[in-house]
């Protein structure tokens, strides 16, 4: 495996940052829109007039993917198609690299005015999709382990211990760079968001491909990962001060 050391010391365009293989859009889903600073609608694909603006957070039905009509793009390292979008009585076409699956954060505490995203991420989870079953599991005289089953899927391990919170999770049918641009969405301070973009490497596959991403500054380190074609592994270790 290769990696792609590429440090990012600016945002770029609508600030989603790259992206991997490209989602397959059906018609009559949603997505959410994972530009931090918006996304334009426009007339039609490429570089067509813009007719409307979309704003992080907002949710688009989607109404065509005209990826067999030879409009797959990479714009700054972003994979996706140019698909047809309604929205507040608006259609019109966005490229779908910056359209996630997963919705962005809405709640106080699903964002932190901390770098640690570690027990934010557990917020956003829990608040988004129900927890079907909790595993609670004495490890040791310091350590604990709660294993969390989503109505989506997606399950979370959590090992906590006086001087380290270990959080594990697998969440289907996402790429890596959807939980990426989700997390750094979580970031309310300008410091942070910088070192996040400044601390991230880019792993490529054998096809060249970005299929993990490590994250790390002095308070966490994060690993996200592609396990399988529908699977993403996300791993957050922060350290904290003993009792």
């Amino acid at each position: 495996m290769k990696q792609s050391g590429i440090i990012i010391a600016m945002l770029v365009l609508c600030t989603a940052l790259f992206g991997n293989a490209p989602i397959d859009f059906a018609p009559s889903e949603y997505y959410t829109v994972s530009a931090s600073s918006g996304l334009n609608i426009r007339l039609t694909p490429g570089d067509g007039m813009v007719i409307g603006k979309l704003f992080l957070g907002d949710r688009v039905e989607i109404i065509e993917d005209v990826d067999n009509l030879g409009y797959h793009q990479t714009i700054d390292y972003v994979s996706g198609d140019w698909v047809k979008i309604s929205h507040d009585n608006i259609e019109g076409y966005v490229f779908s690299g910056f359209l996630s699956s997963m919705p962005m954060p809405i709640s106080e505490e699903e964002f932190t005015s901390y770098f640690t995203v570690n027990q934010t991420f557990n917020n956003y989870m829990q608040n988004n999709f129900e927890v079907e079953a909790t595993n609670y599991t004495i490890l040791g005289s310091t350590k604990g382990l709660v294993v969390e089953y989503y109505e989506n899927g997606s399950i979370l391990k959590k090992v906590d211990s006086d001087y380290e919170t270990f959080l594990y999770g697998q969440v289907p049918n996402v790429k890596p760079f959807e939980l990426y641009h989700l997390l750094f969405a979580m970031l309310q301070d300008e410091g942070h968001k910088e070192a996040f973009l400044e601390n991230s490497i880019f792993v490529e596959n054998d096809q060249g491909i970005i299929d993990q991403i490590k994250i790390q500054t002095n308070g966490e380190e994060i690993i996200i990962k592609q396990n399988e074609l529908d699977w993403t592994r996300i791993e957050m270790t922060s350290s904290h001060e003993g009792c």
